[in-house]
């Protein structure tokens, strides 16, 4: 069947159809636009609130670690230990390293009640781990680390450093 397009009729109702269809599609681009740029800049102002909101979170966080941490160096028992500890000849050593991991082992009871910790230890002045819980009761085995950037930053500012999370070396993770 042929398509009739001469007919007055057909040229009326297709310059109706056109002149309602063309505002429409102007007026519809139009609008899709300025709500795409309304709608990315709001979602980039709640990214940034909840950025600002997450890194206010961590900085808490972290200052409360350092509370933590230096709460930890504050323990007169576990200063006087250390001190003991490196005056004692081999035979009393021994007790020495036990009554700091028993009251390491208190600590951490206290400190790791969410089990957010994997473990807590004591570390001479060369770098060597002395004792020390790990989350799971076990005891640190004779582990280095002078190495980590952490320890060579607290040994030298002689203040409390926190650093990146890095893979034990007792455990693996």
């Amino acid at each position: 069947m042929k398509l009739r397009t001469q007919s007055i009729q057909f040229k009326l109702l297709a310059a109706g159809i056109l002149s309602v269809l063309l505002p429409l599609a102007i007026v519809g681009t139009f609008a899709v636009s300025k709500s795409s740029d309304a709608l990315m800049t709001i979602s980039k102002e709640k990214a940034q609130t909840m950025a600002t909101d997450l890194a206010g979170l961590v900085q808490y966080l972290l200052g409360a670690e350092m509370k933590i941490a230096k709460s930890l160096t504050a323990n007169r028992h576990l200063i006087t230990s250390m001190a003991q500890l490196s005056e004692a000849d081999a035979s009393i050593r021994t007790d020495q390293v036990g009554a700091i991991l028993e009251d390491l082992r208190h600590e951490f009871k206290g400190i790791n009640d969410k089990h957010q910790y994997q473990g807590i230890y004591v570390a001479d002045g060369t770098g060597q781990i002395l004792t020390g819980i790990l989350d799971n009761g076990e005891m640190y085995k004779t582990i280095s680390v002078a190495a980590n950037d952490d320890f060579t930053r607290a040994k030298s500012s002689g203040q409390v450093s926190l650093g990146e999370m890095i893979r034990s070396q007792a455990t693996s993770k």
